[in-house]
């Protein structure tokens, strides 16, 4: 028994080290994102200086809010327990006031072209009892079937017949999904470390704000992740009760969670690797066969009910496990269209399965051992160092751009990038000192779950699955779990530390130093940026329509005997019209013609020359005044108005693609010799250009004040506890 335990402890010092490495590198990763994440920081990036700056930047901002955590944590263990309840109730409210001001500001926004926008089409369909136009969706992805039926009976309850509460009903419910596993994983802190520990994790998920911004999607990921925290609680309570129940319980969650995101699968080697560990082997047996049972007959019986809805799968349609596989081979490791064209132009099941797997031998032939490691630390870079996780993919559609907006989802989202950025590398290095926990107590607990779980979803998007940076969302609660463990690590290691001879000496001078440095350094980085971002000039474009998608083979063609026009709505002024060129045959010229509503107006005209466009690309046209915002809208007109007699102008349009058609544009619609056509429109954008610098004064030094402030709270909690010493 002894060799059998020391073994197993053996295999956990292991596993620690492998976990604390690829943390390792995904910290390093996140620190030196500037240079995988351009898009993000592009704002700051003019040279290579500014790379390892905006890199500087992120370590120093991390450094303040780990000594932030730090703080409040000093400050939390000196206060009477009533205390701690206020706070814990104080910060509830907090976050369900900033979950409902995000569902209030960002109304507009609504569900995108992919994922969450075909489930979204499909659960109104069944809403209104209608039979799909195209159903081949859920016959290549039928693992999105349990979720759009999820979403058809939220609609059927909650809308009552009204078609203007659905997306908010659809936010309230993504809303209360995650207030869901956050009170799950409040609770296992809680039963881990107590009330004081809860709050610091409360505060861990205040900071992180994507969570925040995916309640604005109703997809799988957004549903499913209140599951991960739930699984831990009830583990936790059967632990402690003894009581069957618990796992039976787990079982069944597990059961219905894996039909809304399959994914949750990775649960279950994780938690039966775990029971090895902590039970006899009898038991873990046992309370692994109860577990996989109910896994088992969920996936038996409720694809039962799905034909009863009449939705249901095409063995021969549905892409394999192979397929994934191979799109987790291609350049960057993503989903991408020229995998799923090579797959889905096989016939039958077993040709896409042959396909898919002689693809995947010829990818890791060429790549090498070199390649593949560069695909890999990509991959792992993609989807787990960029802390946004990904939110603004699915926030590009909306019929309003605010300001507000522009500056978290938009083209000014750069500053909401980097703040995310720095509170993610705090949570990574969290997540590190977690591995010395089992090193410092030498027993197995929870945090191994944790781990083992978080380490098996590193490991499955890393090597093998495809990957994208919205898949570590459905594991983040348990990431921020897991952050809580390295606090409390981290707070030991500090305690040991001030034990150290020279820390005495100094009589508490040592954080006041420390605290100094780092306010000389946010005041220098404050100084070195004032400039470029509060005085200088940059143009800024303040859209009014932003429809940039384009969907099918087919365009709106103008030419001698046919004429287009789009209509729009316009609720501030603008002077710049974008219009996507499909294509252009021949010498021809065209006239642009923006008409008022109602009025028949014409207030802009511009001609344009076939020549001077270039296909496949967004063209824009400016006009020498400011035209206004009008409530009736406007309608752009175009007609050729010369040419040879070949002469065409073909202009992109979001039409059907592989799937079904859907008005991406809810503002307007296209209209081809007058005949309006259904749920089409064109690509095109209307805005105006601005020129102002990127933040207010007053902004720009209240955001640099915040971690001076946390400094400031820093050295007061020192302070504090010098004196109780």
């Amino acid at each position: 028994m002894t060799f059998l335990v020391s073994f197993k402890n053996g295999l956990v010092r292991v596993f620690c080290t492998a976990f604390f490495l690829f943390g390792l590198f995904v910290l390093t990763i996140s620190i030196i994102g500037p240079i995988f994440l351009q898009h993000h920081h592009g704002l700051f990036l003019e040279n290579r200086i500014s790379l390892i700056g905006i890199s500087g930047a992120l370590l120093l901002f991390a450094l303040v809010i780990l000594l932030f955590f730090t703080a409040v944590e000093r400050i939390l263990s000196l206060m009477p327990d009533h205390w701690i309840r206020y706070i814990t109730h104080i910060l509830a409210i907090v976050i369900l006031t900033v979950e409902l001001t995000v569902l209030i500001l960002f109304k507009d926004i609504l569900p995108p072209a992919i994922d969450g926008g075909h489930i979204y089409l499909k659960a109104l369909e069944l809403v209104r009892q209608k039979h799909f136009e195209d159903s081949i969706y859920f016959q290549v992805y039928p693992n999105n079937i349990p979720i759009t039926v999820l979403r058809y009976w939220i609609y059927k309850i909650f809308t009552f017949g009204r078609s203007d509460l659905l997306l908010p009903v659809d936010r309230g419910f993504c809303a209360l999904f995650l207030d869901i596993g956050i009170f799950f994983s409040w609770k296992v802190i809680v039963e881990q470390f107590g009330r004081k520990k809860g709050i610091l994790f409360l505060l861990a998920v205040l900071t992180c704000f994507p969570l925040f911004f995916y309640t604005l999607y109703f997809y799988s990921d957004t549903v499913a992740l209140m599951f991960p925290p739930l699984f831990l609680y009830l583990w936790i309570r059967y632990r402690k009760t003894k009581k069957l129940t618990y796992i039976i319980l787990l079982g069944l969650c597990l059961a219905i969670g894996c039909q809304i995101r399959q994914n949750l699968v990775l649960f279950v080697p994780a938690f039966m690797i775990y029971l090895v560990f902590v039970l006899k082997l009898r038991h873990a047996v046992r309370y692994s066969a109860i577990v996989l049972s109910f896994l088992l007959i969920g996936n038996s019986l409720f694809p039962f009910y799905y034909t009863h809805l009449r939705l249901d799968g095409n063995t021969e349609l549905k892409t394999p496990a192979s397929h994934w596989v191979m799109m987790g081979l291609s350049e960057y490791g993503r989903y991408n269209i020229d995998d799923f064209k090579l797959t889905m132009a096989q016939t039958s099941r077993q040709e896409k399965k042959a396909v898919d797997w002689s693809e995947i031998r010829k990818r890791i032939e060429k790549k090498g051992s070199s390649g593949l490691f560069y695909l890999w630390a990509i991959k792992a870079a993609r989807t787990f160092a960029d802390g946004s996780m990904g939110y603004y993919w699915y926030t590009g559609n909306t019929a309003r751009y605010s300001l507000t907006y522009d500056y978290l989802f938009g083209e000014r989202k750069q500053l909401m990038m980097f703040v995310i950025q720095a509170f993610h590398i705090v949570n990574y290095i969290f997540l590190l000192l977690s591995s010395f926990r089992f090193i410092r107590i030498k027993k197995i607990d929870e945090s191994l779950l944790v781990q083992i779980c978080l380490f098996g979803n590193f490991l499955f998007y890393t090597f093998l699955w495809e990957a994208e940076p919205r898949y570590s969302l459905l594991f983040v609660l348990m990431f921020l779990i897991a952050g809580i463990y390295g606090l409390n690590e981290w707070i030991l290691i500090l305690d040991r530390i001030k034990k150290i001879q020279i820390w005495n000496r100094s009589g508490g001078q040592i954080p006041k130093m420390i605290a100094i440095g780092l306010c000389v350094a946010v005041a220098a980085c404050a100084w070195i940026n004032f400039d470029r971002l509060t005085q200088e000039p940059r143009v800024q474009k303040r859209y009014v329509v932003n429809q940039i998608l384009k969907r099918g083979k087919i365009a709106a063609v103008v030419d001698r005997y046919h004429e287009m026009d789009q209509t729009f709505q316009a609720c501030e002024p603008f002077n710049h019209i974008s219009i996507g060129v499909h294509h252009w045959a021949g010498q021809g010229k065209y006239r642009m013609a923006v008409i008022a509503e109602g009025t028949h107006q014409v207030v802009a005209t511009k001609e344009i020359e076939s020549r001077s466009l270039k296909a496949d690309r967004l063209t824009d046209f400016s006009f020498n005044r400011m035209i206004p915002d009008r409530r009736q809208g406007y309608r752009l007109q175009l007609r050729q108005i010369s040419g040879s007699r070949k002469a065409e102008l073909g202009i992109s349009i979001h039409g059907k693609g592989i799937f079904e058609l859907r008005d991406m544009y809810l503002g307007g619609g296209l209209f081809q010799d007058h005949r309006p056509l259904k749920n089409v429109d064109i690509q095109f954008q209307v805005y105006r250009l601005e020129t102002r610098p990127y933040l207010h004064t007053g902004t720009f030094l209240l955001i640099f004040a915040l971690p001076l402030l946390f400094l400031c709270l820093y050295v007061l909690s020192s302070g504090l506890e010098a004196k109780l010493r």
